[in-house]
C-alpha cells in the first residue's frame, strides 16, 4: 500500500487548537492550588436578619455545589498533596550501598529493567565510577562502564573513559530514503561494542568544549522478531542494498564538541537555552578499511517562559554525513536516522534513514504537581539524500502526542510519552540514571 507523498497542513492547526483549548480550560483549573501566589482576605460582613432570610433560597441552591467543593478540596489537600503521595511522584530513589534500579519501555525492546552501581570518590574526591547492566523482555541487553575524574589543578575539568556492549535483536528497517513505507518493515540484529576516552574543558560557566576518541565494533545479524522478515539475504534483495551497506563495521572516531548551556535549571527549565555542535572524523578498519566519512550535528533548544511555570520549548536538530572520494557505501545502520525515543516519537527507531536528517519540534510544558509536569508536543522531520539538491518543504513526516516528566533539584528523574503519527502509536517510558 503506497503512502501519499505529501501531508495535509490541517494536522498542525488541530494540534494548535487542542493546545489552546487545553491551556485555557483545563490546565489553569487543575494547577490553581499549585500556582496561587497570594491570598486575598475578605473583610468581615455584617448582615441583617432580613438579608439572611432573602439569602436562604440561594444557600439551598448552592449547598450541593459547596459540598462537592469541600469534598474536592479535602481530597486534593489530604490525599493528592499528602507527603506519601508527593514522595511517590517525586521518585526520591536513594542508592542502597551505591545500587539503584534503571528501566523503561519502548516498542522494539519491550520492558527494560536493570541495575546500576555508582560510587563517587572511589580512590579520591575527584572520581565518579558507574557500572550498568540491563535486560529486556525482547532480549535487548546493555552492559556499560564509565569512569570520570575531575582534576582540581588541570586544564581539563573532566577526563572520562567509557566501555559498553549492546545487543539489539529486533531493530526495525524500512529502506533508505524519505518515502519508504511501513508495509516494508523488516528486522535486523545489531551488536555494538564501544571503547572510548576523552576530556572536557569549561571555558566559562556556560560554555564548554571537549574532544573524544573511540573505537566501535558493529556486527549485523538476522533479526529475531518472529512477526517480521529477518534474513539478511532477503533484506539485501528486497531493498537492493550493496554488500558494503550490510557489512559489519569497525570504526575509529575522533570528535570534538562545543556546548553553550544557559538553562536556569537542569530539571525544570523555564528560560534560557542549550546549543550544541558536534563534529567527527570516522575511519573504517578491517573489512571496510577504505571507509572514510565526516559527521556533523547541530542541536538548538530554546525555553520560553509563558507564565506560572508554563514553558514553550522550541527545538531544531540536524545531522549530516559526507563521504570522501573513493569511500565505499556507508552501512545503513551508521547513517543518520529519525524515529524512536530521541526524535520523531510517533515512529519506530530507524524509521527514516539517509545522509541528512532534519527535525523541528515545539513542546508545551505545564505543572501538574510539585515536581511533575505534563506536556504536549508536535514535531516534523525529513531525511535527504543530498541536502543541497533535495531540500523542500514537502513530504515532511509529523508526530504529535502527550507526556509526563518527573524531576527534582538534581534533574530529570522519569519521563514518558504517548506519540502518534500516520502509523501505529508508540509509547516510551524512561527512568533517568542521573541519581
Amino acid at each position: 500500500m503506497n503512502r501519499p507523498e505529501s501531508y495535509h497542513a490541517n494536522t498542525v492547526w488541530v494540534f494548535i487548537l487542542t493546545l489552546v483549548v487545553f491551556t485555557v480550560v483545563s490546565v489553569p483549573a487543575f494547577c490553581y492550588e499549585i500556582d496561587t501566589t497570594r491570598v486575598r482576605e475578605k473583610p468581615e460582613e455584617n448582615i441583617t436578619f432580613g438579608e439572611a432570610v432573602l439569602a436562604a433560597p440561594s444557600f439551598i441552591l448552592n449547598l450541593p455545589f459547596w459540598v462537592l467543593k469541600n469534598v474536592s478540596d479535602f481530597t486534593v489537600n489530604e490525599i493528592v498533596y499528602s507527603k506519601p503521595i508527593q514522595a511517590l511522584f517525586a521518585l526520591k530513589l536513594r542508592p542502597i550501598w551505591g545500587f539503584y534500579p534503571t528501566g523503561g519501555y519502548n516498542s522494539n525492546a519491550g520492558v527494560k529493567a536493570g541495575i546500576v552501581y555508582r560510587v563517587k570518590d572511589l580512590l579520591s574526591e575527584e572520581e565518579d565510577f558507574k557500572v550498568k547492566a540491563s535486560y529486556s523482555t525482547h532480549d535487548y541487553q546493555t552492559y556499560s562502564l564509565r569512569y570520570k575524574i575531575m582534576p582540581q589543578n588541570s586544564i581539563f575539568n573532566e577526563v572520562h573513559f567509557n566501555f559498553s556492549y549492546r545487543q539489539k535483536p529486533r531493530e526495525s528497517f524500512y529502506g533508505i530514503g524519505n518515502r519508504t513505507s511501513d508495509d516494508n518493515e523488516v528486522a535486523f540484529n545489531l551488536e555494538n561494542g564501544f571503547m572510548g576516552f576523552g576530556w572536557n574543558h569549561e571555558i566559562s560557566s556556560q560554555f564548554s568544549t571537549g574532544v573524544d576518541f573511540s573505537y566501535r565494533i558493529l556486527n549485523i545479524y538476522d533479526g529475531q522478531d518472529p512477526s517480521l522478515t529477518g534474513s539478511l539475504d532477503s533484506i539485501q534483495a528486497k531493498f537492493d542494498l550493496s554488500e558494503d551497506e550490510l557489512a559489519n563495521a569497525r570504526v575509529l572516531t575522533v570528535g570534538m564538541n562545543l556546548k553553550y548551556d544557559w538553562r536556569d535549571h537542569p530539571g525544570q527549565t523555564t528560560s534560557g537555552g542549550y546549543h550544541a555542535l558536534e563534529l567527527s572524523y570516522n575511519r573504517g578498519r578491517g573489512q571496510l578499511q577504505d571507509l572514510e566519512y565526516f559527521l556533523a550535528s547541530v542541536s538548538l533548544y530554546q525555553f520560553i517562559h509563558i507564565y506560572r511555570q508554563r514553558v514553550l520549548v522550541l527545538n531544531f536538530r540536524t545531522e549530516t554525513i559526507g563521504k570522501t572520494d573513493g569511500s565505499p557505501d556507508l552501512p545503513f545502520y551508521l547513517r543518520p536516522a529519525l524515529g524512536g525515543e530521541e526524535s520523531l516519537h510517533g515512529y519506530k527507531e530507524h524509521r527514516f534513514i539517509d545522509n541528512t536528517t532534519m527535525l523541528a519540534a515545539v513542546e508545551y510544558r505545564f505543572p501538574l504537581l510539585q515536581g511533575v509536569d505534563g506536556l504536549l508536543f508536535f514535531e516534523e522531520g525529513r531525511v535527504f539524500d543530498d541536502f543541497s539538491k533535495d531540500f523542500d518543504l514537502k513530504n515532511w513526516h509529523y508526530s504529535t502526542g502527550i507526556g509526563i516528566r518527573l524531576w527534582d533539584q538534581e534533574g530529570l528523574r522519569l519521563n514518558g510519552y504517548a506519540a502518534f503519527s500516520k502509523e501505529s502509536p508508540q509509547f516510551y517510558v524512561h527512568l533517568s540514571e542521573t541519581l
